[in-house]
């Protein structure tokens, strides 16, 4: 099924998770945030969020600066 990270409309299978996105897409979860359909999702959540097809997720990743 088709959703779209970051802009970017890719293929997942069905029942994937957002933990399971992060983990196939190679992104570390360390200092990153998850919004799915412009809500951000809790980290505690990522296990059991399943994503549908067309959803929109965004990653937000935290910057240092100075």
């Amino acid at each position: 099924m088709d959703v779209t990270l970051n802009n970017n409309t890719i293929q997942i299978n069905e029942s994937t998770t957002v933990e399971q996105l992060i983990m196939e897409q190679n992104i570390s979860s360390k200092g990153i945030a998850i919004a799915l359909n412009n809500q951000v999702i809790s980290k505690n959540d990522w296990q059991k969020t399943e994503l549908k097809e067309n959803d929109n997720i965004i990653i937000i990743t935290a910057t240092q600066g100075g």
